[in-house]
């Protein structure tokens, strides 16, 4: 199903309520499912929105969560990777999914 995602953070910092009202949203088919890594690892959850079949728009949300729900809209809270000169980080990301029309 096609969603409309919105972004609530960059690089772990909340959006303010300005910058949210004024932010463009991306527009894709929402997956979750679940992966793993490396053979014989533990399982995650992961949600995805493609475009064009199997093309990824944003990074993975980690072990997503339903974070709230309303008649228009729901949102997703759970982690994102970012690669740093010290590895790889864990920072919190939330989006607001609402209906592509």
């Amino acid at each position: 199903m096609r969603f409309a995602v919105t972004l609530m953070y960059v690089c772990g910092c909340r959006l303010s309520e300005t910058e949210l009202r004024h932010a463009i949203p991306i527009i894709g088919d929402l997956r979750i499912h679940k992966v793993s890594n490396n053979p014989g690892a533990a399982f995650r959850r992961e949600a995805v929105l493609v475009i064009d079949g199997d093309k990824p728009v944003l990074r993975p949300l980690l072990e997503p969560r339903l974070a709230g729900m309303s008649v228009l809209a729901f949102g997703l809270r759970g982690y994102e990777q970012l690669d740093t000169k010290r590895g790889p980080v864990l920072v919190v990301q939330e989006s607001l999914v609402t209906n592509a029309t």
